[in-house]
């Protein structure tokens, strides 16, 4: 089962998280194959202010105003959000 349908689920089907939700889900594909480009090219020419690092924090931001304490289980969202765009470059480099 999908971990973030399931996150949904515990909110009794309230329509925000289940909007929030499927918003999450297509950044998440977008994020993974985000991180392979970089993997390939570089983040100098994967990365943009249009690259899904952007939405994420925005997403991050509502994670918190949605879903609570809640929150604090996208940890692939929180790590995407919180991580400086310089900090990922180095280390999708090394």
């Amino acid at each position: 089962m999908n971990p973030y349908l399931q996150l949904a689920r515990q909110f009794g089907g309230r329509r925000d998280v289940q909007l929030f939700v499927e918003e999450l889900m297509a950044w998440h594909d977008e994020m993974v194959q985000h991180r392979r480009v970089v993997a390939q090219l570089g983040p100098d020419l994967a990365c943009s202010d249009t690259c899904p690092h952007q939405t994420g924090r925005r997403l991050w931001r509502e994670a918190r105003e949605i879903l609570g304490p809640k929150a604090d289980t996208l940890i692939f969202l929180r790590a995407c959000a919180t991580q400086p765009v310089a900090e990922e470059r180095e280390r999708e480099i090394a």
